[in-house]
Order: C-alpha cells, then sequence, then structure tokens
C-alpha cells in the first residue's frame, strides 16, 4: 500500500476548517482512499524522527486533501 504525508482540510462544526498532516494511503489506481486522524511522530531514533520530519515538510508543497468520512 502507497501512502505519504499530505495536508488534509477537516471541517469543523463552526465552518471554519482546520489542517492537519496526516498519513495519506491511496489505493491502486493512486487515488487518495484513506487518512489518518492526524500527526503522529515516533521513531526508534532521532534520524527516524528527522526523516518523518522532512516528509511532513514535504507535504506543504503539495495541493490540500479534502478530509474523507
Amino acid at each position: 500500500m502507497t501512502w505519504n504525508y499530505r495536508v488534509v482540510k477537516f471541517e469543523q462544526e463552526n465552518d471554519e476548517p482546520w489542517l492537519k498532516i496526516c498519513e495519506v494511503y491511496y489505493n491502486t489506481h493512486g487515488k487518495p482512499n484513506a487518512h489518518t486522524e492526524g500527526i503522529s511522530v515516533g521513531s526508534e531514533t532521532i534520524e527516524g524522527l528527522k526523516w518523518i520530519l522532512e516528509k511532513m515538510l514535504e507535504s506543504l508543497d503539495k495541493p490540500i486533501i479534502e478530509e474523507m468520512k
């Protein structure tokens, strides 16, 4: 399964958008079909944490994805 970090726009009750960095998963056709609820950073090493943060920074340069319900 293919995934990456992307910015996902969530709608709130007050109609204000809320942006989160999420893990987004893609189907075999390359279309987003699932995402986590928000950011999660964890690793066994500092190098692993740096890699995750670099990938999260890269997500800021990609188009925002709408929340999948």
